[in-house]
């Protein structure tokens, strides 16, 4: 698989937890990353790494749609539809779509910028994702 997929997290244990309590847990295998029924697809790979390397990401639910790599805040669907989105462009290059603004593609940037991006507009308040959909996150947050 070449030097880069040395750095998936192989044997590491992802814990689901609610309210503190573990609900459940996934070993990730080589080759393999939690969120997906096989191995990841090598033009993926960059760009699930860069996310993987950013603490705040990594406690979120990642998904992927018409090949956009997204996040959810919640664990059920639908999933919360505020967390920017990564697109790939090609040729080693992504855009950032964050949520309720137009869709540009510029500026084109690496996996690694782009997952900073996303980064940087996540509200210091969101953590891990929890147990249930867009709606339970909703009627949590207003209590």
């Amino acid at each position: 698989m070449g030097e880069a997929a040395n750095m998936l997290p192989v044997g590491e244990v992802w814990r689901l937890l609610k309210k503190g309590e573990v609900v459940g847990e996934i070993v990730i295998e080589d080759g393999d990353f939690p969120w997906l029924s096989g191995p990841v697809p090598a033009r993926s790979r960059l760009r699930r790494r860069a996310a993987y390397a950013e603490p705040r990401l990594r406690v979120l639910l990642p998904f992927t749609s018409h090949g956009t790599l997204m996040f959810s805040r919640c664990t059920g669907f639908p999933f919360s539809r505020d967390v920017s989105a990564i697109h790939p462009l090609g040729g080693g290059q992504y855009a950032v779509h964050h949520r309720g603004e137009e869709f540009s593609k510029e500026p084109a940037c690496t996996a690694q910028a782009a997952a900073a991006l996303v980064v940087a507009r996540m509200q210091e308040t969101w953590g891990p994702a929890v147990a249930g959909t867009e709606h339970d996150l909703r009627d949590r947050e207003t209590q």
